[in-house]
């Protein structure tokens, strides 16, 4: 199997449930390594949830914020955001239509919640904010924390052009830029080291990684994928706590 570059989801599919990489999974991506096969990780997580992890295994370059940025060599390139006016009224529309909304903002570094979001994300920085002020920088992403989804459809019809939404982990609607997906920061990728698309493995679990499941020349999903991943994927593979992205490459590739 000719595979030049993998790209990997973090959360349910390569890390495992408590958000630990394991030995085995960085192991394996290292003799990956030793073939010649890049390995960029791609997580709907901003950067500075990500870089913990090279001191486990250091991929060759991170699609972060769901593909809004690249980060390569020590830089970052930021592919695309929600213009600052359209991410204020996605805010004041959702509060408005749901006043006791539970809502985060990835704007420029920083993290805003009007909840505790360690709720969710123990480990992550983030500061209080109820958002009744504007911002004046454009929005990477908008996440609405929700025990009901059934209120994505309506969330949808609230959002400007220049965005869109899909759900993950069962418990948040992520809002994100127009057309800035994984997928984006693929083949931006794939440009830059000259591999076609087709000689490239995608994994993933989620609604976030559908489109890389279907446009990576391999799509791989995790036995604990949403039914849409399992659908879309070219094979299914052991769950994340069992390594299944590990055990994968190791019946596949090495």
């Amino acid at each position: 199997m000719d595979i030049r570059m993998l790209v990997i989801d973090l959360d349910g599919t390569l890390l495992h449930s408590d958000k630990t990489l394991s030995a085995r999974s960085a192991e394996v991506l290292q003799r990956c390594r030793k073939k010649g096969i890049k390995t960029v990780f791609a997580s709907a997580r901003p950067l500075r949830d990500i870089l913990p992890y090279r001191d486990i295994f250091d991929p060759d370059a991170i699609i972060f914020h769901t593909g809004a940025g690249v980060y390569q060599n020590g830089a970052s390139n930021i592919i695309g955001a929600i213009p600052a006016d359209d991410g204020n009224a996605v805010l004041q529309k959702i509060l408005a239509k749901y006043p006791d909304a539970k809502l985060c903002a990835e704007i420029g570094n920083d993290f805003y919640s009007n909840f505790d979001a360690h709720i969710l994300w123990p480990f992550t920085k983030y500061a209080f904010d109820d958002f009744s002020k504007p911002f004046d920088c454009g929005f990477y992403k908008i996440i609405l924390y929700t025990a009901d989804l059934g209120c994505f459809d309506d969330i949808c019809a609230l959002l400007p052009e220049t965005a869109y939404a899909r759900t993950a982990e069962n418990r948040l609607i992520l809002i994100m830029p127009k057309n800035i997906t994984k997928l984006c920061g693929v083949e931006l990728l794939c440009s830059r080291w000259d591999i076609p698309i087709e000689k490239t493995a995608a994994f993933g679990d989620d609604h976030i990684d559908l489109d890389i499941l279907t446009h990576c020349g391999i799509g791989v999903a995790v036995k604990n994928a949403i039914p849409e991943a399992v659908s879309a994927a070219d094979f299914v593979t052991a769950s994340n706590d069992e390594d299944g992205v590990a055990l994968w490459l190791e019946e596949n590739i090495l």
